[in-house]
């Protein structure tokens, strides 16, 4: 037999386990919220310290490739791999690349060719460096296909 407001006093003892339960998840949720603001405040100030590129509506223009071996100034020499090279593989490949009005590759996409060449013939041109191409005086972007035999 349980004593005169046993019965209440277990009640009020899960109530306030309830309560303090609920209250302790409560909290979770409220710090992982604010760990989750502090962390994206943190990483929008590192973005804001990042240079930025200015977008510019730069005019391309579509160049032969051997027009733009002619302005080519610095040239890595492709190496391929140790398969394609133990394998002695040779072979064409047509790469189009966009060259920036600083001379520099900017992108290089295979065309054709040997993917095992395609792959280091890519990693080559990206080294390279022209002098940029002028229309009317101004240096542009220049959209061109670039053609190595390995």
């Amino acid at each position: 037999m349980r004593p005169p407001g046993g019965e209440a006093s277990a009640a009020t003892a899960r109530y306030i386990r309830r309560k303090v339960l609920m209250l302790l998840i409560a909290s979770v949720i409220v710090v992982a919220g604010m760990g989750w603001w502090h962390w994206e405040e943190g990483w929008r100030e590192l973005e804001s310290k990042l240079p930025v590129r200015a977008t510019r509506t730069e005019t391309v223009a579509t160049v032969p490739g051997d027009v733009m071996m002619r302005l080519l100034v610095h040239r890595v020499d492709p190496v391929a791999a140790g398969a394609s090279r133990s394998a002695k593989l040779h072979g064409r490949v047509l790469l189009n690349a966009v060259i920036g009005s600083d001379g520099s590759v900017q992108s290089v996409r295979p065309v054709n060719g040997p993917d095992p060449l395609a792959r280091a013939a890519m990693e080559a041109v990206q080294w390279w460096r022209f002098r940029p191409y002028q229309v009317d005086g101004k240096a542009v972007q220049v959209a061109t296909t670039l053609e190595l035999n390995l």
